[in-house]
């Protein structure tokens, strides 16, 4: 006796999303990863390069002590969730409940951090422009000690010319872009995946 198949929809462990978003959150984890080592080195490496050039600034960029500590303390947070969002990221390429579970927690994390770097960065804006200016001044005077007949062109040609409300202005909008940025992609994800189709498919992997 022969019987006809009922056509079957596919199973939810073979959809592609979970293979697809786990690995754009490894590339993710691994960028925001070095990014925050190199934050956090920023202040105490910068130094050296720019005495190199010429240029003598303080020890931590001249920026007060409590700004350098909230930056360290967030690229360490920082460097740990890109730890997670690759645990995370794995265990949803294997199609696990937990690995998505890990995934959420990132979100909420991520947001946070990325809200508390903003703040940071807000109590940032007058010591780096500060610092801008500071440095600013010392590269119009190295052009100036190497060509005092053209000096004044070669500084507006340099674009060194900044006044410290544009230098203000220009970190404001900086931070609004650049701070911003780390908020999309863990909120997107967080979205993604406490949608009620998404939760369907991952209770059919248990």
């Amino acid at each position: 006796v022969q019987t006809c198949a009922l056509p079957i929809s596919r199973p939810a462990r073979q959809a592609t999303w979970p293979t697809v978003l786990g690995f754009v959150s490894i590339v993710y984890a691994i960028i925001a990863f070095f990014t925050n080592i190199v934050t956090m080195a920023a202040p105490f490496v910068a130094p050296v390069g720019l005495r190199m050039a010429g240029v003598t600034v303080d020890p931590g960029m001249g920026l007060p002590g409590g700004i350098i500590m909230g930056g360290l303390v967030l690229g360490v947070v920082g460097v740990l969730l890109s730890i997670l969002l690759v645990v995370g990221a794995v265990g949803l390429i294997r199609r696990t409940p937990s690995g998505v579970a890990l995934l959420k927690i990132w979100s909420v994390l991520a947001v946070s951090a990325a809200v508390l770097a903003i703040g940071v960065g807000f109590f940032s804006i007058e010591p780096n422009t500060d610092l801008q200016l500071e440095i600013q001044s010392a590269f119009q005077d190295l052009l100036r000690e190497q060509n005092p007949s053209d000096s004044d062109e070669a500084i507006r040609n340099a674009g060194l010319d900044q006044d410290r409300e544009s230098m203000r202005k220009s970190s404001i909008q900086n931070l609004a872009i650049f701070g911003s940025m780390p908020l999309l992609y863990p909120l997107l994800l967080g979205i993604f995946l406490t949608g009620e189709r998404r939760e369907r498919e991952v209770r059919a992997w248990t």
